[in-house]
């Protein structure tokens, strides 16, 4: 039997995810980095695993091994999420202001950047972002 790539192995992972199925997700991430330790979307989506299991430390990392392999909007996004999570709204800006220079026109970024500033009490500012 051949080895599944690390790309089939994530989408299996993204299909149990989107499915509820959080421990059968983690699973196939795990089997991809195995197969390919730079598989960016793999490592950016066990960050996503480790948010719902509300270990922040942990997704923050996973994250940023993510955006060091590829700097995409999408994990730099993932990483300000983390980032709330963990109570490090100041960062949490920082990492939404990064992926907006990459996606300007994201309206999920926005809304990352908009809540963001509400949390650090940059009300006027949250609104603007949240319109």
């Amino acid at each position: 039997m051949s080895r599944l790539t690390a790309t089939a192995l994530y989408d299996g992972a993204r299909r149990h995810l989107q499915a509820g199925e959080i421990d059968a997700a983690e699973m196939c991430c795990e089997e991809s980095i195995e197969t390919d330790d730079g598989h960016a979307d793999s490592l950016n989506m066990m960050g996503t695993l480790l948010q719902l299991r509300k270990n922040y430390q942990a997704a923050i990392d996973w994250h940023t091994r993510a955006i060091q392999r590829e700097p995409k909007a999408e994990y730099i996004t993932c990483l300000g999420m983390a980032l709330q999570g963990a109570g490090l709204h100041d960062e949490a800006v920082k990492a939404f202001d990064q992926a907006l220079k990459l996606a300007p026109d994201n309206a999920e970024i926005w809304s990352g950047v908009g809540n963001a500033l509400k949390q650090v009490g940059r009300v006027t500012e949250a609104t603007n972002c949240l319109q």
